[in-house]
């Protein structure tokens, strides 16, 4: 990704992207469901453009904290950035630093599942309460649509962040940074950090 002229007055910035007012629109016909028939990309091809799961490049398309755009793009990049900050793939360091200090033993960053977890997913269905086709999608990145829980595991992780507000954070989340989290942000008074 490269500076443009939506850069020039202010910089695209970790919190821009974990609200989603980044500046980067996600391509049209982007970030689909994985193809079993391609496979995984890396991270840096699919934000360069090189994948079917994206055709061009991703860049900012407007002055970062002006807007919000949901963008899947811009959760690539934080993945990526992890990643190269760590040295370790992305669903490694979520398993070392938040599923298993939580024990949230339900919780899963996996492209694949095994045949004897596949009953323990729920089948998406329509609005209608018809069944979807299929029984559940999976997405080739992990930091954007990748995080496979159930409600109790979810809810640990709630508990984590009331605890967090309280000073009693299990995975050392300051009282400071919980405050961060749950406080609106940028342009949006309903968009906090992690969306919205």
């Amino acid at each position: 990704m490269n500076d443009n002229k939506f850069t020039e007055n202010q910089y695209v910035t970790l919190r821009n992207l974990l609200s989603h007012q980044s500046g980067i629109i996600d391509p049209e016909d982007s970030f689909m469901e994985l193809n079993s028939n391609v496979g995984i990309p890396s991270i840096v091809d699919l934000l360069k453009g090189h994948t079917p799961y994206c055709k061009v490049p991703i860049q900012v398309n407007y002055e970062p904290k002006s807007d919000f755009q949901y963008s899947d793009a811009g959760y690539c990049i934080i993945q990526l950035l992890i990643e190269d900050a760590t040295g370790k793939p992305f669903e490694d360091i979520i398993d070392e630093l938040i599923f298993q200090p939580l024990q949230m033993h339900n919780s899963s960053l996996a492209m694949t599942i095994s045949e004897e977890k596949n009953d323990n997913f729920s089948c998406g269905h329509k609005k209608c309460g018809e069944l979807a086709d299929g029984k559940y999608a999976i997405y080739p990145y992990q930091a954007a649509s990748g995080l496979w829980t159930t409600p109790s595991d979810l809810s640990i992780l709630v508990i984590e962040l009331i605890n967090s507000l309280k000073g009693k954070s299990k995975i050392g989340l300051s009282v400071s940074k919980a405050k961060e989290i749950i406080t609106s942000q940028g342009c949006k008074e309903w968009t906090g950090l992690g969306g919205v």
